[in-house]
């Protein structure tokens, strides 16, 4: 629903453009909390992985090849989210001298 809307407001440029910047913010915000929610269910993913994995016969050990892979995979997939939604929400430097705007 909102990869529609968002492609009808804003990519078709049909609705005015007061209308599409009472709408940005929102689009914004269901846009970070499908992104957090994919991050979220990664994790889980990885979590469940190495539950089973441990749970098996014969059981994981703690500095096992699978282990190390999913936590590994575990922090990447954690840092990689974090530097997508910080580089999003810090504010982007307003035009300076000597650069000029793209719009």
């Amino acid at each position: 629903m909102q990869w529609i809307l968002g492609f009808v407001s804003f990519w078709t440029q049909s609705i005015p453009s007061a209308q599409r910047a009472e709408v940005l913010p929102w689009h914004v915000f269901f846009g970070f909390t499908t992104f957090v929610l994919a991050l979220v269910t990664i994790q889980l993913g990885l979590l469940e992985k190495l539950t089973f994995l441990q749970k098996g016969s014969p059981p994981l050990g703690l500095w096992s090849r699978e282990a190390l892979l999913v936590n590994s995979l575990g922090i990447i997939v954690f840092i990689y989210g974090a530097i997508v939604v910080l580089s999003a929400l810090i504010p982007h430097p307003t035009a300076q001298e000597g650069y000029r705007s793209l719009e």
